[in-house]
């Protein structure tokens, strides 16, 4: 505890109301006890948990919400037609004794195992690369960061061209495919 937060707890403590003089020391108390209780370390940890929070409403609404949604939705037998029968564990027994199943997670299980941690190497490799000193290190630089480049250009441009025909009606132009 930091000699501010000693001494205004001892202010606290050593403060007694008068008589008639309510106000003020109700005032002083209040004053004194928000001095106490938004120390630094408090306050660092409600700025974090204020970034923090925006993260968690947006994992909140677009993965655990859809993910708990689409287990429960395994329990059921949909018709297409918003006809929905409780099946219990009927669907996922069927999909556990299908093959195409089986292969599926076969292929998945090899693809993390081996593709995933194949792609962190190579990528820190290629990182480390381009920090040594050799000669045309800008322009090794510059490939290995064009397609990222290009990619985004070309999307920008495709956006553009697709929001402009989608909105002609509202400004009354029609799109010349240019």
């Amino acid at each position: 505890m930091d000699d501010r937060t000693r001494s205004s707890l001892e202010d606290l403590e050593r403060m007694t109301p008068r008589p008639g003089d309510h106000g003020e020391h109700e005032r002083k108390r209040r004053q004194l006890v928000g001095r106490v209780f938004w120390t630094r370390s408090r306050k660092e940890t409600f700025a974090a948990w204020l970034f923090i929070f925006p993260d968690c409403i947006g994992l909140l609404v677009f993965v655990a919400i859809p993910m708990v949604l689409a287990l429960s939705l395994g329990f059921f037998s949909v018709d297409g037609f918003g006809g929905y029968k409780f099946a219990g564990l009927a669907n996922y027994n069927r999909m556990l004794r299908d093959p195409l199943f089986m292969k599926s997670l076969g292929v998945t299980t090899v693809y993390v195992l081996c593709l995933v941690p194949g792609l962190y190497v190579s990528g820190l490799g290629l990182a480390l690369l381009v920090r040594q000193r050799i000669p045309l290190v800008g322009l090794w630089r510059t490939l290995f960061f064009m397609p990222f480049v290009v990619s985004l250009a070309a999307t920008a441009g495709r956006s553009y061209r697709h929001w402009r025909c989608s909105f002609s009606w509202l400004t009354g132009t029609r799109f010349s495919g240019r």
